[in-house]
C-alpha cells in the first residue's frame, strides 16, 4: 500500500477516513518511507491537502478532515515513521490494529455513556464501521441507534 501527494510516495500502513456528502475525509494516517517524504505527507495533510491513497482495492482519493490536527514522526530503521491524525472533531472514533470484540464495545459504551452487552455488539457494529486501510475505525454510536438496538434486543422501548 502506499500514499501520494503530489510526486512524494511513502508506503502506507494505515488510514482511516469518513465519508460525508460524497467527499472521503481522513480521520487517521500512518506512513513510512524517507524522511522528507514523510514530512512532505503529514504536512500535506495538515494543511488539508488531498492525498491519494493505493491499496489492494485500488486508489482513494482523501481530504484531511477540518480541525485540529496532529502529526508526529520517529526515525525508524531504513527511514522515517509517520502519524497524522485528527485532535479535536467533536466526535469520537475508535481505530485501533486489529478487531477485538471487547475493546470494541467497551469504547463504545464509553463514548455513548450507555450500556452495549457484548452479546448485542454484532447488531449495532457493521453501522459504526468506517472504511479503512490496515486498521479498525469506529464511530462512535448514537443515543437512538442505541434505543433501535435496544428495542430489537428487548422487544421494549427504552426508558
Amino acid at each position: 500500500m502506499r500514499a501520494h501527494l503530489g510526486r512524494m510516495t511513502v508506503h502506507l500502513d494505515a488510514a482511516a477516513w469518513r465519508k460525508t456528502w460524497g467527499e472521503r475525509y481522513l480521520l487517521f494516517l500512518s506512513v513510512g518511507g524517507p524522511r522528507e517524504a514523510v514530512r512532505a505527507v503529514l504536512s500535506g495533510a495538515a494543511l488539508g491537502k488531498e492525498i491519494l491513497l493505493e491499496g489492494e482495492e485500488g486508489l482513494v482519493r482523501v481530504k484531511p478532515s477540518y480541525g485540529r490536527s496532529r502529526t508526529m514522526t520517529a526515525r525508524v530503521k531504513g527511514g522515517y515513521h509517520g502519524i497524522w491524525t485528527l485532535e479535536d472533531l467533536g466526535e469520537k472514533f475508535y481505530i485501533a490494529r486489529g478487531e477485538n470484540e471487547e475493546q470494541e464495545v467497551l469504547w463504545a459504551s464509553r463514548a455513548l455513556g450507555l450500556p452495549i452487552p457484548i452479546p448485542w455488539w454484532p447488531n449495532i457494529r457493521e453501522a459504526l464501521l468506517l472504511p479503512s486501510l490496515g486498521v479498525v475505525a469506529l464511530r462512535k454510536p448514537t443515543r437512538e441507534e442505541w434505543e433501535k438496538l435496544v428495542e430489537e434486543m428487548t422487544g421494549k422501548s427504552p426508558g
